[in-house]
């Protein structure tokens, strides 16, 4: 009996059109998303500069408590801090440097309600004291 063999199928995969879809699908979603933005806050960052201005020179407030600043030697009360600040009229004069010291614990609200306090007097130049780590 003669078995006749049979030839033999040749299997391969051809991947090329699945890749070319991959790519499409790669451009299509990259031409068509959005970018987001950073909507947040816009702003406008100062420059940093090598001046340093002596302590003695500044001046220098620091947070207490909650209703409790030290201006110097004094220690006041908000309403008392915002009524001396207006007193000594700064408003008009070239960028007086002001350091604010707070606790590393105090609420952030704190300051920026002592920055704004600070900035409705006249001053703008104001540095927050750290420590180095």
């Amino acid at each position: 009996m003669d078995i006749v063999k049979r030839p033999k199928i040749a299997v391969h995969l051809n991947i090329t059109p699945l890749i070319d879809i991959v790519f499409l699908l790669l451009i299509f979603f990259m031409l068509t998303s959005t970018f987001m933005k950073d909507r947040a806050l816009t702003l406008n960052l100062p420059r940093a500069s090598s001046e340093f201005v002596k302590e003695n020179d500044m001046l220098k407030v620091t947070i207490i408590g909650e209703d409790q600043y030290q201006l110097g030697e004094h220690i006041l009360t908000k309403s008392a801090l915002e009524a001396k600040l207006a007193s000594l009229q700064f408003k008009g004069k070239d960028e007086s440097p002001v350091l604010l010291r707070i606790d590393n614990n105090s609420a952030v609200q704190l300051l920026v309600s002592t920055m704004e306090v600070l900035q409705n007097a006249g001053l703008t130049n104001i540095s927050v004291a750290t420590e180095e780590p």
